[in-house]
């Protein structure tokens, strides 16, 4: 469990809008990876996908995650979040994702971004609560 330390240290290193690689188990064995948009509630990540990604696939059937942030420029500033993902798929799902997205885009480039969202996408939301943190700073 994350120390109250680890945790005062995430809400100040990750109220920065930074892109999360997250990282889930595939089928074949190789990790999957991807760059992805993200919101720090002082307790959880989470990060919105549509259905038909992979990580929605892997995530449902081994829940083990792997989130690596860092700042740019210097990659050894970063910390490393493990823990198992919860998928959120219910009509709750965009007030999270309008959290991740006003923490990137102007309000209104949001707007129009949630809207093409709800019309065109099937989305669920990645939730992951930290079970340990690993934190480097140069």
């Amino acid at each position: 469990m994350p120390t109250p330390e680890q945790i005062a240290f995430l809400n100040e290193f990750l109220a920065t809008p930074r892109i999360a690689v997250v990282t889930a188990n595939s089928e074949s064995g190789y990790p999957q990876v991807t760059p992805n948009w993200f919101n720090w509630d002082g307790e959880r990540l989470s990060v919105s996908t549509t259905k038909n990604r992979l990580k929605n696939k892997n995530f449902s059937r081994d829940p083990r995650a792997t989130v690596l942030i860092y700042e740019e420029p210097m990659a050894s500033d970063y910390v490393l979040l493990r823990g198992n993902i919860e998928i959120q798929d219910d009509d709750q799902i965009w007030g999270p994702t309008r959290a991740i997205l006003d923490r990137h885009l102007p309000a209104e480039q949001a707007d129009a971004y949630i809207q093409r969202m709800k019309d065109t996408e099937q989305r669920i939301v990645l939730w992951l609560k930290p079970d340990r943190i690993v934190r480097r700073n140069s």
